[in-house]
């Protein structure tokens, strides 16, 4: 019985892989993961290698240099990582956080994207933290006890309640 093409060897993360020969990332994902639980992080040469084949730019306007892929798309690729390892395939579908970026002025996006759409952003929604507004932005003050996939984010994304806000309880990021 022949092995798939993901399973014949062991590749180094300098290996060649696209978002349509994802095969080698995911033979170094298969030989790396017994790493990822005791060091709570999946490692920058993983992240950069969902970088390399696309994942991160995969849902960013092609205006910024990014690819626009379907949902569809997006999801089968991250199903596929997720088979090779179900960390990995977490922090791969940060890749969808172009979809919470676009909702930022056109100014803002253009920071963001400045040096190309491969933005990693990552973090904590809840518990909410109370923020006040001030010159030129806000005052947050808060903990947030975990920011899922932190350790390899470009942007971290906290969630905030403004004091006195008029558009009532709803969350801010």
């Amino acid at each position: 019985m022949n092995a798939s093409p993901e399973k014949q060897c062991p590749v180094s993360h300098t290996a060649a892989a696209t978002w349509d020969n994802l095969s080698p990332l995911l033979v170094e994902i298969r030989a790396r993961r017994n790493e990822f639980g005791p060091a709570q992080e999946i490692p920058k040469e993983i992240i950069d290698g969902f970088r390399r084949i696309g994942i991160y730019r995969a849902m960013v306007a092609k205006r910024f240099g990014g690819e626009e892929r379907t949902p569809a798309e997006f999801c089968r690729q991250i199903e596929r990582i997720s088979e090779a390892d179900g960390s990995a395939g977490w922090v791969a579908s940060f890749g969808d956080g172009a979809r919470y970026l676009a909702a930022l002025p056109d100014d803002t996006l253009r920071k963001v994207y400045a040096n190309g759409p491969d933005v990693v952003l990552a973090g904590a929604l809840f518990p909410l933290q109370p923020a006040r507004r001030c010159a030129g932005g806000f005052v947050v003050n808060g903990v947030w006890p975990f920011a899922s996939g932190s350790p390899g984010a470009d942007l971290i994304g906290v969630g905030i309640k403004l004091e006195d806000d008029p558009a009532g309880d709803l969350p801010r990021v």
